[in-house]
């Protein structure tokens, strides 16, 4: 069985025991954050204190870091695909063993206010207290295993190490919160910092210049005929665009 104290588990071995321990119940709000939080998001502990208290009463408070790629895709896991190949399947094979149904569409951008990379949210007991459950049937879906799917390793695009690569179980855990909360519907009160009007909040590059560069993709996107099938191939390829051209300015360091 794959050792899931190894450094690329560590996130997850983390939650899990969180969410085993029940640690959540000792408090009335409650999260994990890496120590990439303020690189990330370019936010202080003050700073999301003050969104959670600007904005009382809901479940869930949901820091999603990189808006801008998700302004110009389709749906939720089209740049994720290029980013981590498998990560869908990933996803079909976790949701049919733990869910027992079909994975949810996360479409765009309609579906935006689910959307949350790299766990960084802060949830009430109500939500934990569900989706601590489905964090530990995850570890043990997990550890049941050394041949399935997410112990595979798939690319970590955003290193500047060349070749770099972690177990697809690292990446799918991440996206798995949004699933989860568009397979429930509106069962919890939610809101997103990236999609909050009054928020205040411009999200730090990942690259000089991206803002005006996805911008200019997404005018690229509207110019055009406004037919679905066409506008839908048209995000396609700015996905696309926008992937390569992040991955060579990586590589270049």
């Amino acid at each position: 069985m794959s050792d899931i104290n190894e450094a690329p588990y560590r996130e997850l071995q983390a939650f899990h025991r969180f969410a085993k321990e029940r640690a959540w119940n000792r408090h009335e709000y409650s999260g994990l954050f890496s120590p990439r939080f303020l690189a990330k998001t370019g936010l202080t502990s003050q700073a999301f204190v003050r969104f959670m208290r600007e904005h009382p009463g809901h479940d869930i408070y949901l820091f999603h870091p990189f808006p801008r790629e998700l302004s110009i895709a389709n749906h939720f896991l089209e740049l994720a695909e290029m980013e981590h190949p498998g990560i869908t399947a990933g996803l079909d094979y976790v949701w049919s063993q733990v869910m027992e149904c079909r994975r949810p569409d996360i479409l765009l951008p309609e579906d935006a206010i689910h959307c949350c990379h790299c766990n960084y949210f802060v949830a009430s007991k109500r939500f934990w207290s569900e989706y601590g459950r489905f964090v530990e049937r995850f570890m043990e879906l997990l550890n049941s295993r050394d041949d399935g799917p997410l112990h595979a390793l798939t690319p970590y695009t955003l290193s500047k190490a060349d070749e770099q690569q972690l177990p697809l179980a690292v990446f799918v855990f991440e996206r798995s919160l949004s699933l989860f909360l568009k397979h429930h519907g509106h069962r919890w009160a939610t809101v997103n910092l990236a999609y909050t009007p009054d928020a205040r909040w411009s999200p730090p590059e990942l690259f000089p210049g991206e803002d005006p560069y996805v911008a200019h993709l997404g005018a690229e996107i509207s110019n055009g005929s406004e037919n679905a099938a066409e506008l839908q191939l048209r995000r396609r390829a700015a996905v696309h665009t926008y992937y390569q051209h992040r991955k060579e300015l990586f590589k270049r360091g």
